[in-house]
């Protein structure tokens, strides 16, 4: 099982930016992990795991439809004051928690309407259609629009400099016959590339440009290294 440094609460407020200007879902059929990772053994380094995210909005979810969510992911505790956090008037849920190979996380954030994330990571043994299909499952119940995320973590030789590792990205977009729509840099030494790829499916449409895959590298100082995330078609978390 892999560990890596996310900042939780500020998942909802990257959420909110990727997907507010969507004006067209795309149609989740299934996952799309093995041209993720063809593009992986592409650009080199240890995979160590997947995630897959997903996310809804809603009218509004009582204690006890989280509390039912947790049940069907497999939470046997209840939910506390500890787990509720409160920002200019603005209420967030959070419980995360560990059992066997993955780790799971719920956000409900309650704003001007309420969102609500369920990711799980796991381990690169674990089967991840089955994780994809239990969180659609879940999320559907309570919306019928449900955009799904699902990501490979990569960790990547410390002999590469920053522009080997930009390098390698934009080949990795080759490979996919990937347009690049959009990069970015983050906080630190973290980048982000956009695109849309024919040969991938998920797509969605924001501010009228097609983008079905996302790969974004950033630095863990504590432990020295850089890690790359693949997402088809978007990553939704902040780190």
């Amino acid at each position: 099982m892999f560990n890596r440094t996310i900042y939780l609460l500020s998942i909802i407020l990257v959420l909110t930016l990727a997907l507010s200007n969507v004006v067209s879902g795309a149609n989740y059929k299934k996952h799309e992990i093995e041209p993720l990772l063809e593009v992986a053994k592409k650009i080199q380094g240890d995979i160590l795991g997947y995630s897959v995210l997903g996310y809804i909005k809603v009218q509004d979810l009582t204690e006890e439809e989280i509390v039912m969510i947790l049940r069907e992911m497999g939470y046997t505790k209840g939910v506390t004051k500890e787990n509720y956090y409160f920002e200019e008037g603005n209420k967030t849920v959070l419980v995360d928690w560990h059992n066997g190979k993955c780790y799971y996380k719920l956000v409900v954030y309650y704003g001007q309407e309420t969102q609500v994330v369920l990711s799980v990571d796991t381990g690169k043994e674990v089967d991840i259609t089955k994780i994809y299909d239990k969180v659609k499952g879940v999320l559907l119940r309570y919306n019928d629009n449900v955009h799904i995320s699902t990501s490979i973590y990569q960790h990547l030789p410390k002999k590469l400099t920053t522009g080997e590792i930009v390098e390698k990205i934009y080949l990795s977009f080759n490979h996919l016959s990937a347009k690049l729509t959009l990069d970015y840099q983050g906080e630190g030494e973290s980048y982000g590339f956009l695109g849309y790829s024919p040969y991938l499916g998920n797509t969605i449409e924001s501010q009228g440009r097609k983008v079905n895959l996302h790969i974004a590298v950033y630095l863990d100082e504590h432990k020295g290294g850089y890690y790359l995330i693949i997402a088809n078609p978007i990553i939704a978390a902040s780190y």
